[in-house]
């Protein structure tokens, strides 16, 4: 966002989360979430269940030479991922992989 007194935006470089809370209509899009994704020059996951972030910005970072993967399990026109094509061909961790998808998978309580 921009700095209240100031004519330049606050940005933080360092390796710390950042959570970004607020009401439906606050500009926590325009404001915080697409000016870090047009500038930050590292990978990224985005939780944008409705893709308006990526509608804006995908193209913009694939141009700067990012991979850009839009993932959504219930929709056919995403990238997909099987999980299964982990498991290895090898019989000797074959089975070993299956245990550990199968933990991640299928959380125990």
């Amino acid at each position: 966002g921009k700095h209240p007194t100031e004519d330049s935006f606050l940005a933080s470089y360092g390796q710390q989360f950042v959570m970004l809370a607020a009401p439906p209509g606050s500009m926590k899009g325009v404001s915080a979430v697409i000016p870090n994704l047009l500038s930050y020059p590292d990978s990224m996951v985005v939780n944008d269940p409705k893709f308006e972030n990526w509608d804006i910005t995908s193209g913009f970072r694939a141009s700067a030479g990012h991979k850009v993967y839009r993932f959504s399990p219930e929709r056919l026109e995403t990238h997909r991922w099987n999980p299964v094509s982990a498991i290895s061909r090898d019989p000797l961790y074959r089975l070993g992989d299956i245990r550990t998808l199968a933990r991640v998978l299928f959380v125990s309580d």
